[in-house]
């Protein structure tokens, strides 16, 4: 992008005030106008153009990810990972077994905490969470109807009326913004990108 100028979008057709301006790409030379409003539905479809873009990048880039360091079923760790001591207490109180074979590890608290696990858990390092947090974004975009509730051909993984989603457009939003929530539906998705399994334990929230 280079230059900035009051100039109507080239996407959604909105004037831009003055506070606002739009920039012009130098290789394709359309103008972009920059939202300065809350985030619309049309929003949506923007960011699944953009993943869809960052997809061919990979491919024309040939971005891979490293070869995963597990063996077997056994939980990887190194010498310099950090056990997290209150997921400990609580694995070994509600649900013992676990920690016979698994040890939980202390990953990076700034909203990428399932994909700085996942990362870590299979490269031995949480450098590559923005690559995972893309190729999570790109399935659930390629294979909305496992993850919109709304969509009428929804694929219901869970069967579980307990389980509550938040909508497609927030699901997309959150799992294409660095540092936003990730909840079940987007732990199923990475699982999905992978082609691995994923477990996820949730302790009780009351006091039997």
């Amino acid at each position: 992008m280079s230059r900035k100028r009051r100039y109507p979008c080239s996407l959604c057709g909105t004037s831009c005030n003055s506070t606002c301006s739009s920039v012009e790409c130098n290789k394709c030379k359309g103008w972009i106008h920059r939202f300065n409003t809350a985030a619309s539905s049309t929003d949506v479809e923007i960011l699944i153009d953009a993943a869809r873009s960052e997809k061919l990048l990979m491919e024309i880039y040939d971005v891979q990810l490293p070869e995963t360091e597990i063996e077997n079923e056994q939980s990887h760790q190194n010498a310099d990972d950090q056990v997290d001591p209150i997921a400990l207490q609580v694995l070994s109180k509600y649900h013992p077994v676990i920690v016979e074979t698994h040890a939980p590890i202390c990953v990076t608290g700034d909203g990428n905490c399932l994909f700085r696990a996942v990362s870590l858990a299979l490269y031995g390092t949480e450098e590559f969470h923005a690559t995972l947090r893309l190729l999570c974004a790109i399935e659930m975009i390629e294979n909305r109807p496992h993850y919109d509730y709304e969509h009428l051909l929804f694929v219901d993984h869970f069967n579980d009326p307990r389980l509550v989603f938040d909508k497609y457009d927030v699901l997309l939003k959150d799992v294409t913004k660095v540092g936003s929530f990730s909840g079940l539906m987007t732990v199923s998705a990475i699982s999905a990108a992978l082609n691995l399994p994923i477990q996820s334990y949730c302790p009780p929230t009351q006091a039997a």
